[in-house]
This record gives structure tokens, sequence and C-alpha cells, in this order.
């Protein structure tokens, strides 16, 4: 049965107002005093953490069919879900998906830093490779000479030394790199350069997150990005600087509602080249619906393409222990492998047309979330940059 646009929109709405109502009050208070072991339970205020518009999985698979998406730490029997928190099947004639995502963070957020020696990074890896479970999910083995040249960032993301894309976007690059590398401002861990974009006073810009460029609004204006991030061994000095910082939307953490997570830090065109590593140069902007393939390249897991499952997203996102609320975002889930993982932040997200689709920022265990690119582009009021590739 196709459903109407309003008839989604109205369920959705009297859902939203179901899902967040008083528990918008409690949520974050609820996060700030969960312990890092327990996970809520369907009771508890932080059990929800939003609601959308998007395509209805059955055993596992994405069908065409629309439903309002229901986000919850965890599912559990019917039996064990009290009656007033049970998701119903329909609202007003809508289906309903409850979607498990355990939490859903912003994606900068890696652990402090522990670096290993190549000898210590290639047992430990070795070691990963020779479970039945890991095997499968590997292209092929990865060579000794591999190893090495990846030695600090082997136990983030496995599956990534079988991408097709650049092995060193988490490293120093000559200039002027590519976007979809290693970035960061220069108290943070390390994030992605999203795309270079330009204003009308021909001035340059590298677009990425707000937590990724501005420290969760701490940072100053004129604050330093380095390339790479200092996770990846960026030093705040002259020849790790690639940009300063210009401008930010601020991040509400009280309970009011955020359309993006972006901040923008003034280059050159001999700093920044306007293509994306391992897919190329963005055509212009393109339009998003439930069903879309796309593609990013990013820091931590290079290139990769997934499926919009999901738009028109009201979410909770966790902010290293802050919460903030955004409305009108994007779901995108991966296939094999997930479509994002931690340092992905500020990614840009395209179609296989390579048009700009939407502004990577936060992911659970089963998605990625992101910001439509158009309400990133006017709160700057830039432009996507175009030009040839260099080098």
């Amino acid at each position: 049965m196709r459903l109407s646009e309003e008839r989604l929109l109205t369920a959705f709405e009297e859902m939203e107002r179901w899902v967040f109502g008083e528990r918008t009050v409690k949520f974050a208070e609820a996060r700030a005093r969960r312990p890092a072991r327990r996970p809520p339970s369907p009771l508890d205020p932080d059990h929800f953490w939003g609601v959308g518009i998007g395509l209805k999985r059955r055993k596992g698979i994405f069908t065409d069919d629309l439903c309002v998406r229901v986000f919850v730490s965890r599912k559990l029997p019917r039996d064990k879900v009290p009656e007033e928190v049970f998701v119903p099947p329909e609202v007003r004639g809508v289906p309903t998906d409850v979607v498990a995502v355990g939490s859903i963070r912003a994606l900068p957020s890696l652990p402090s830093p522990r670096f290993l020696t190549p000898q210590q990074a290639t047992f430990r890896l070795r070691s990963l490779l020779a479970l039945p479970l890991l095997q499968k999910w590997i292209a092929h083995e990865p060579s000794l000479a591999l190893l090495e040249a990846d030695w600090r960032n082997v136990l983030w993301s496995v599956r990534r030394f079988a991408a097709p894309c650049s092995r060193q976007r988490h490293r120093r690059l000559p200039r002027p790199v590519p976007c979809g590398v290693s970035i960061g401002h220069f108290r943070i861990t390390a994030g992605t350069l999203g795309y270079l974009v330009g204003d009308s006073k021909g001035r340059r810009f590298i677009l990425s997150n707000n937590h990724v460029l501005a420290d969760n609004n701490a940072a100053k204006f004129g604050d330093p990005i380095l390339q790479p991030g200092p996770f990846d061994g960026g030093k705040n000095t002259p020849s790790y600087r690639i940009a300063q910082l210009s401008a930010f939307v601020p991040i509400h953490f009280d309970g009011r509602p955020n359309q993006v997570d972006a901040a923008i830090a003034e280059t050159d065109a001999s700093q920044v080249q306007p293509v994306l590593c391992s897919i190329g140069q963005v055509e212009g902007i393109g339009a998003f619906r439930q069903g879309l393939l796309v593609q990013k390249h990013g820091r931590t897991t290079g290139r990769t393409q997934g499926l919009i499952v999901g738009v028109h997203e009201t979410l909770w996102v966790d902010y290293d222990g802050k919460t903030a609320r955004f409305e009108g975002q994007l779901s995108i889930a991966g296939g094999r492998t997930p479509f994002s993982d931690g340092g992905d932040s500020g990614s840009l997200i395209v179609d296989l047309q390579r048009r700009a689709i939407g502004l990577l920022f936060a992911g659970s265990e089963t998605e990625t979330y992101a910001n439509p690119i158009r309400p990133v582009l006017k709160a700057f009021k830039v432009r996507l940059c175009e030009g040839e590739a260099q080098g």
C-alpha cells in the first residue's frame, strides 16, 4: 500500500511527541547517571533515541515499504516490554519499525591514543585474523609491508585493509591534499576533511563537523586545524597546519533542537584540492530519498557505500557524555560492513553520480547519521568548490 506524504508526516509527528515529550527533559539526566556497562531498560528515559520516516526492515532486509521508525537502545521480547512503552505495530494506519541502535554518538570520538610498535601491532592483528569469525569478513590477509605501514591504526578498523582506496588517508599528505582524509582541531583526536567550499568573496574553506574543527563549541576563531589530526600524528607546527577555524554552528546541549553539526576553516588552493579521495570531484548537489545508494570516503573506513534508509529523523546524539537533539537528519545503512566508524565524522556523502547529499556526523551500532548538505552550506553562505584535481 502506497502511503501519502501527509499521512506519513502525521504519523511521524504523533510518534515524535510520544517518544520525546516529557522524556526530552529527562534524557540527558538519565544518560549522565548511566553506568557504563548497564544498558537502559524500556522504562528508562534514555531507552528511546529517536524517531523518523524510513524503509521497513523484515528479517534483516530493507523493503520498499515506508514506515515510522523508532530507535531504541535494545529490542526485547514482547512480554518483556511494559505496556506504557510498547511501540504499536501501526500509528494512524502507518506501519512502525523498532530499530535497536545501542546508542547514537558523534564519530570522531576515538579512545585515547595507545601507540604500539609495528611488531606489537603485527602480532595483535595476526591473532585477530586467526579467528574463524573474522576470516570471512576480510577479503585477503594484509601483507607484512602493509601492516608495518599502518601499524598505528590496525586495531580501529580491521576491514579497511581490504579497501581499494588510499592507504595513507590518516598520514600527513603532500599539499594540496585531497578531501576525505584525516584532519582535526589541535585539541581533538581526528576526524575527516569533508570538502572544499568557497564564498562570494573568493575565499576557500574546508568543511567538516563542529566537533572536528571547533571542539564542540570550545574552540576560538583562528585556532589551527591540523592534517593529519592529532591522533594520527599531527602536531601544532606550521608543517601540519592546513587551515584556521573561521565559523561554526553552535551545538545546543540544553534540549533545543539542532539541524547541523558543521564548521568551516579558511585555507587556500595550495593546501586542499576539491576532489574526494578515490571518488573524484563532486558534481553539484543531489536530492535525497529513501532507497538512494550513496558513498563516502572517510579517515577510518575509507571508501564505503550504503543505502539511505531514513529521512526526517529526530535523534539524540551523545557527545562524550553531553547529549544534543537533532532534527531533519538522514540515516544510512552499510552493506556487509558498516558505512562508517569513529574518525569518519565530517565525511561528505555523495550519490553514485558524485552529487553531494549530506555531511556525516554520528553513528550507532547499526546505522550512520548525516546532516542534509543544503542546510549546512546555507548556514555559512558557501558553495561547493569546482576545479581540476591536482597531482
